[in-house]
């Protein structure tokens, strides 16, 4: 269901390389690595349908590493 909801317009969700391997592979969707900012973090990815990501996917990639900065102060 993540998957599809990805490869709608105007949705975003969380899954990994192996989640979308055959997605990936067809060109149906892609990801985009959300850098970790501490080693012992964990690593986030931003999966979306397109090969640019969207200005609202932008915005939210900003807004969150902002939010994980704040709560990393």
């Amino acid at each position: 269901m993540m998957r599809h909801l990805a490869m709608s317009e105007g949705y975003l969700t969380f899954l990994t390389p192996f989640d979308i391997a055959f997605e990936s592979r067809m060109g149906r969707l892609v990801y985009v690595l959300v850098r970790e900012f501490q080693s012992d973090t964990q690593q986030l990815m931003l999966i979306g349908g397109r090969r640019n990501i969207s200005d609202f996917a932008s915005v939210f990639v900003e807004n969150t590493r902002a939010v994980m900065r704040d709560m990393t102060d």
